[in-house]
Formats: structure tokens, C-alpha cells, sequence
């Protein structure tokens, strides 16, 4: 599992060699999207070359890589032969998912019938289930657990703040 900053750091060669060694070899690269490809070119070359390097070896590989955002990712890396071939998006959580994750988090409250505008917010700005999983940490830490309009509301408000503030940061 290689992370954004082991990128740059990495050597094909050594990776490759391990398939190699191994036969069978998975590689995920976590938040490839975060990778900073403009201003560390090298990037983009060590990914290229890690490829060249596994499509002339005898092995078995699947080649993984996680974004937030897809449209970040170097274009010279996706649907080119031998490099990154499919992009497979996951929509976020509808409101009635959003509704039932929390009443089985926070099973035993009942959860107002008026936060139902809430639920479709929640699916409205394309929240995943990590998302939700931020929003069950909001309303545990600074509300005690108790899911209201109000608690919701707040905990929504401060994970949409901070995708947008990580957004802008990634863009400037």
C-alpha cells in the first residue's frame, strides 16, 4: 500500500522485482488524486516506469489506486494501454441510507421525522459513507451522541466546510 507521499520515494525497480518474486501482487496506491504531479514530475515518471517494469515481467498484478477526485489524477495515466485501463466511480449515499446508517449507529433514538430535509442534504451534496462516518464523530464528540435537527445539521455543515476548504487547497 503505497500513500501519497511514498510516490516519489519509491523504486519501480524494487516493486517490480517483489511481483516478481511474488507472482501474484496487488498494488493500491491510496489517494492517488492528492499525488502532486506538477510539481514533482518524477511522479508521473515513477508511476510509468513501475508500469513498463510490471508489463514485461511474468507476473499476475492488479494495479489499484483511490481518489476523492478522479479529475486530479495525471491524464497520461488513465486509459492509455498498460497503465490505469477502467475508472470506477461509487455515488455517494442516498437519503435513505444516510437515514438508516444513523439509526443503526445511534440504535434506540428516535430520530425526528423533521431532519428528513437533512437526509436529502446529505445525499444532495454526495456524501459517502466516510462522510457519514465523520458526521457520527461530530454529533458523538460535541453532542453527547443525541442525533437532533440541530446536532445534524452542525455536523453537516462542518464536513461540507472542510471538503470545500480541502478543495481550494488542493487547487491553489
Amino acid at each position: 500500500i503505497l500513500g501519497k507521499d511514498d510516490v516519489s520515494a519509491m523504486n519501480p525497480y524494487s516493486v517490480s522485482g517483489l511481483c516478481a518474486l511474488l507472482g501474484n501482487v496487488i498494488i493500491l496506491v491510496d489517494d492517488i488524486d492528492s499525488v502532486d504531479f506538477e510539481v514533482k514530475n518524477n511522479n508521473v515518471d515513477v508511476l510509468i516506469r513501475l508500469f513498463s517494469d510490471l508489463n514485461t515481467l511474468d507476473c499476475n498484478y492488479v494495479f489499484i489506486c483511490t481518489a476523492n477526485n478522479a479529475s486530479k489524477i495525471n491524464k497520461c495515466l488513465i486509459g492509455r494501454a498498460d497503465r490505469i485501463d477502467e475508472v470506477v466511480n461509487f455515488d455517494g449515499v442516498t437519503s435513505e441510507e444516510a437515514k438508516k446508517f444513523f439509526e443503526d449507529k445511534f440504535s434506540g433514538q428516535d430520530i425526528d421525522q423533521s431532519c428528513e430535509r437533512l437526509f436529502q442534504q446529505i445525499q444532495d451534496e454526495g456524501m459517502t459513507y466516510s462522510d457519514l462516518g465523520n458526521l457520527v464523530q461530530l454529533v458523538t464528540i460535541y453532542f453527547d451522541g443525541k442525533v437532533t435537527c440541530d446536532s445534524l445539521s452542525f455536523a453537516i455543515k462542518r464536513v461540507v466546510d472542510t471538503k470545500k476548504l480541502s478543495n481550494s487547497t488542493d487547487t491553489v
